[in-house]
């Protein structure tokens, strides 16, 4: 009788339209989470990670799927590390004792993401750095030139938040030739020049991190990475107004503004207004700039992001000292 009715569910998991073509259906929440749709993209996800008809492989991509989606919106409510996005990552991981390599590199990729997040705080990533070695060692084994970059690239963040700068350095050249070789993708070099801006703040050099933060986000909208691009537009307008650039900086700045609005992200909207009362303090606006830090406190409060709302408060504070 058992095993009649296990017959009968997998027959009809196989009839099931929404369980057909795991392929189509994953590149369907890959998109979604790219364009910034992330309630679809989970809600997709969450209907599918239980699919009977689909092979392991794909139930394993699935749930690290959901998992990222999972991240993407911690993100944006300040809500990092989200232990439900563990959850379905080990879920993954469980689906099949001996994995293909490539299959097995991508759950240690995922580890190492989720628990480069959960290990912020300490800023010494000891289980983040273990999973990433272990995912490099297992993409070179697969032969996986891209997601050997990733975990390359993801080591190589490790390193800048140790402050070993010279060990990430290393780490995201190797990263950016690896995805050459491989054919680059604009998504990962919006990555790569991120991170060699922040480096090249590290040493000083503003106008050469200003230009690479530029090419950062011009590759995420190339690669029509919505909410990549909201951060890479406050990054480099938030650095061009140090830079005594403040009017350069309203072209990023209202872009992020704007994306902040149509992905509703409490995040980007408390940065993107923190980057704005500093732009109408350069501009001589000191009322303009005092409204925008109450925006920043009232919406950094509401999220729990103590670091925002101290830079506003503080901003605040500065204003009426001035006055």
């Amino acid at each position: 009788m058992r095993l009649i009715s296990l017959l009968l569910v997998a027959a009809l998991g196989a009839t099931d339209p929404l369980c057909n073509d795991a392929d189509t259906k994953i590149e369907s929440i890959r998109r979604l989470r790219t364009k910034g749709e992330l309630q679809a993209a989970r809600e997709l996800a969450e209907k599918l990670v239980d699919c009977a008809a689909f092979a392991a492989a794909d139930r394993i991509a699935l749930r690290l799927e959901l998992a990222e989606v999972l991240e993407h919106q911690g993100l944006h409510h300040e809500s990092l590390p989200v232990p439900e996005a563990l959850r379905h990552i080990e879920a993954a991981a469980a689906l099949d004792d001996d994995p293909a390599p490539a299959t097995a590199a991508a759950i240690e990729l995922a580890r190492a993401g989720y628990h480069y997040r959960a290990e912020a705080r300490t800023r010494l990533f000891p289980k983040a750095i273990l999973h990433v070695q272990q995912a490099i060692s297992r993409f070179q084994e697969a032969g996986d030139r891209h997601g050997e970059a990733d975990a390359l690239h993801l080591l190589g963040v490790l390193r800048f938040q140790r402050g070993e700068y010279d060990e990430a350095r290393e780490l995201f050249d190797r990263s950016l030739a690896v995805d050459d070789e491989a054919g680059s993708r604009p998504f990962f070099r919006g990555e790569h020049d991120r991170y060699a801006g922040f480096l090249l703040l590290t040493r000083g050099d503003r106008e050469a991190a200003l230009a690479a933060f530029e090419s950062s986000l011009a590759a995420y909208q190339q690669a029509g990475a919505v909410g990549e691009s909201l951060f890479a537009a406050i990054t480099y307008a938030s650095t061009l107004v140090a830079a005594d650039r403040a009017r350069d900086a309203q072209e990023p700045l209202l872009y992020a503004l704007m994306i902040a609005e149509k992905l509703d992200s409490p995040s980007g909207k408390s940065r993107a207004a923190l980057v704005l009362g500093q732009l109408y303090e350069k501009l001589g606006d000191p009322a303009g700039a005092a409204h925008a830090y109450e925006l920043t406190a009232a919406i950094a409060r509401a999220i729990g992001s103590d670091a925002v709302e101290r830079q506003a408060s503080a901003s605040l504070q500065r204003l009426v000292t001035a006055r």
